[in-house]
């Protein structure tokens, strides 16, 4: 039973954090200007972070 109480404990306040603030998720709605800055070297990870970019692009997001 010692061992009970904390996890309950812990699960309540886990619970009560996750709770949606609308002003919030109005923010999640807005367009986001964003600045790639990379090196453009040899490594594909540039590459992806452009298609990336290029992807949300589409979908409107920025």
């Amino acid at each position: 039973m010692k061992r009970v109480a904390p996890i309950i404990i812990f699960a309540a306040l886990t619970l009560a954090g996750c709770g949606s603030n609308p002003k919030e998720a109005a923010k999640d709605s807005e367009v986001v200007n964003i600045i790639m800055e990379t090196d453009i070297g040899n490594d594909i990870d540039d590459a992806l972070a452009m298609d990336l970019l290029y992807k949300y692009l589409d979908a409107g997001k920025i």
